[in-house]
């Protein structure tokens, strides 16, 4: 009777298929894993074009700086007589009251009637009190002043200032007035106003 031979395995052939094996799963772990990180990258990258949100700043108005006012003490120079002009001799005939019903108070003006050059003395004959100025005449361009007086408030038109020579922003205009005789437009403590001061035949 033959005996039956059995086939004895080979340990090391199969410890090199476990290998193999371990080897191809730890081959497919890695990439399973490199894939689903892949996914995720391609899940959160978007191809569409990124809306921009764009702010529309409303335009603000500029707003237009004020116009400078017109200095009504100012006037314009002018190479000819006006006319509303009052000449140089005129001016020094008699002194100016700021009231008619008072004359002890009030100016006098002594001018020279070549160059305009002369001096403006405001005194007061109860204190005996006299103090003067240099000032001198200046044809100017035609100018309207605004009057206040009890009377109320009536407009001029001169040709004439006077300007003080320490502060040239002072200036007296001199005009012909309704009843014959000449009068000083003195400026008011409100701005565009001016008072009157009345010239009389009044010396002494």
């Amino acid at each position: 009777m033959e005996g039956k031979h059995r086939q004895v395995e080979d340990p090391t052939s199969k410890r090199k298929t476990y290998l193999i094996i371990i080897i191809l799963l730890v081959g497919l772990a890695v990439g399973l894993k490199s894939w689903s990180s892949n996914s995720d990258n391609w899940e959160s990258s978007d191809d569409s074009p990124t809306e921009t949100t764009v702010t529309k700043r409303k335009a603000t108005p500029q707003k237009s700086k004020p116009k400078a006012a017109t200095n009504s003490r100012s006037y314009q120079p002018a190479a000819t007589i006006g006319r509303y002009s009052v000449s140089t001799e005129a001016l020094n005939t008699g002194k100016f009251y700021y009231d008619r019903g008072n004359l002890s108070t009030g100016l006098q003006l002594q001018l020279n009637n070549q160059t305009g050059k002369g001096h403006i003395t405001f005194f007061n004959s109860d204190t005996g009190e006299a103090n003067s100025y240099h000032l001198h005449y200046q044809e100017i361009k035609t100018k309207t002043l605004s009057i206040k007086n009890t009377a109320g408030i009536r407009t001029v038109k001169v040709n004439t200032a006077l300007v003080f020579d320490s502060n040239q922003q002072k200036v007296y205009y001199a005009f012909k007035n309704s009843s014959g005789t000449l009068s000083l437009a003195i400026p008011h403590d409100k701005d565009n106003l001016y008072r009157e001061a009345l010239q009389s035949v009044k010396t002494n």
